[in-house]
């Protein structure tokens, strides 16, 4: 049951911790204690209903996921008139806020009655993209409010309010714009995946320097993994 932790499991009294591979002089150390007082034990399948917590975040992250797909539908199937550049960048917003949305689901609801056993790796997998989601949902928040400004101070070809003779559309014309806006929704997923998938793809990460805590101070079999990283990351 090791391998369902990515390390071992130890247990003294009401408490169990497990711990993975170390990394370092101080980890060591730090094992070497954990193995003089625990002994090796089983690690229980988690199989714990839903708290108050798991029951919002899934009610959430579905709406959220549902209303998504009704935007990004919208814009998709809405015509000539939604298909222009800021239409795009809140289309953009939309799909990063519906996986977002899903991912909640998933983490919180779905994935314990489908994964009752969760590894360091795939929580840190699955965290990071989530976390890769919700930034990418940010930056596009910040490239509309950048577009909105552009569009009120600079104008563009036939818009109103500014007059012809005064607009500059030759500096934020409807060409340039949609070329800026679409590096900039490049930009909203790429700078997200360097951050946070490339330290999960090379293994630039405090995964295998992590114990894992498992209080089994309940009456019924029931234990809860959480990670914690031993040391921090240099």
């Amino acid at each position: 049951m090791s391998n369902a932790l990515g390390g071992r499991i130890f247990t003294e009294g009401s408490d169990a911790i497990g711990y993975g591979s170390s990394q370092g002089t101080n980890n060591s150390v730090i094992q070497d204690s954990i193995l003089s007082n625990y002994i090796i034990t089983p690690c229980q399948q988690d199989k714990a209903g839903a708290g108050s917590f798991e029951v919002v975040a899934t009610v959430a992250g579905a709406g959220i996921g549902i209303t998504n797909i009704v935007v990004i539908a919208a814009i998709l199937w809405g015509g000539r008139k939604l298909h222009k550049a800021t239409f795009f960048c809140i289309c953009n917003l939309a799909v990063a806020d519906m996986l977002a949305g899903f991912l909640l689901l998933w983490i919180f609801g779905l994935q314990k009655i489908l994964l009752p056993f969760r590894t360091p790796q795939s929580e840190l997998v699955q965290k990071s993209i989530w976390t890769m989601t919700v930034w990418s949902s940010m930056l596009s928040q910040l490239v509309i409010a950048i577009d909105r400004y552009c569009y009120v101070t600079k104008g563009s070809p036939g818009d109103g309010g500014i007059s012809r003779s005064t607009r500059k559309s030759d500096i934020w014309g409807n060409r340039k714009r949609k070329r800026l806006i679409k590096a900039g929704i490049g930009l909203t997923w790429l700078v997200p995946i360097v951050t946070y998938a490339l330290p999960v793809a090379t293994a630039w990460n405090c995964v295998d320097s992590c114990f894992c805590v498992i209080p089994s101070n309940s009456t019924s079999d029931v234990f809860y993994m959480v990670c914690e990283p031993v040391q921090t990351c240099s």
